[in-house]
């Protein structure tokens, strides 16, 4: 427990000494100032890319589609964002995203048209990862959460908060999105507020935040690509190539 709860020093508090007065406040997924942090961040990992897509539910909500290397959305191929379409729209704009950006894993949620588009893109021979909010603890769900969708935010909350996370995509609306969600309870374990009570709570759906977080979860599963270079790699290289010119 302690180790889930690292970044939670308030919510350890309030475990350890019953002193639950104190977690007024407390219960944010994911705080602001990680989000921000997350913009000065610049990794050199090995490189892995996916394409998340959260199609919209409903005639308000936004379907997104995010192109993903690492935990940052890359600007080209750009952000996919439009109202609610078909399943045979949707998984056709992920293909060609992934023409030109070729990932190693297709992530969906698939509640609702998701699952067809799951299929499509599946049946085209290509990667794909649903993602089952609801599932519980018999599909792999760990016992200390409610279901899936609780996993897949509290994953995300404990990357941002380890300072794990590289994030220079500029929409403020995703940045508000992400720090929305808020934990609670039932019995000993951790739940995110319904999707309603967000909706109802901040006045829209949070589609773009959903999508990150299922990308962020879905990059476990994806397949390492190449190492990304750093500069003085870069210079190493070079001068490399300098010194076998001179010598020939």
């Amino acid at each position: 427990m302690e180790y889930t709860l690292r970044n939670r020093p308030e919510l350890l508090k309030a475990y350890r000494d019953g002193s639950w007065e104190i977690m007024a406040g407390a219960d944010i997924v994911i705080k602001r100032a990680w989000v921000e942090r997350a913009n000065d961040n610049h990794f050199y990992n090995p490189v892995r890319k996916v394409i998340t897509c959260d199609p919209a539910k409903y005639g308000d909500d936004e379907t997104v589609i995010y192109a993903m290397k690492n935990t940052d959305i890359v600007k080209s191929p750009a952000p996919k964002i439009f109202g609610k379409k078909d399943e045979y729209y949707i998984a056709n704009e992920m293909e060609i995203m992934g023409l030109e950006f070729k990932p190693s894993l297709y992530i969906i949620d698939g509640i609702g048209i998701g699952s067809g588009v799951a299929s499509i893109l599946s049946n085209k021979g290509l990667p794909v990862l649903v993602i089952m909010s609801q599932e519980r603890q018999e599909s792999g769900v760990p016992d200390n959460f409610v279901n899936r969708r609780a996993e897949i935010w509290w994953y995300a909350g404990t990357q941002f908060g380890d300072n794990s996370v590289e994030l220079h995509h500029d929409d403020q609306e995703l940045k508000r999105q992400l720090t929305v969600p808020k934990y609670t309870f039932k019995g000993d374990k951790f739940m995110i507020r319904s999707r309603d009570e967000i909706k109802k709570h901040y006045g829209r759906s949070i589609d773009r935040g959903s999508a990150y977080v299922n990308g962020l979860w879905g990059l476990q599963y994806s397949s390492e690509e190449s190492k990304e270079q750093r500069p003085e790699d870069i210079f190493k290289d070079n001068d490399s190539g300098e010194e076998n010119f001179m010598s020939s």
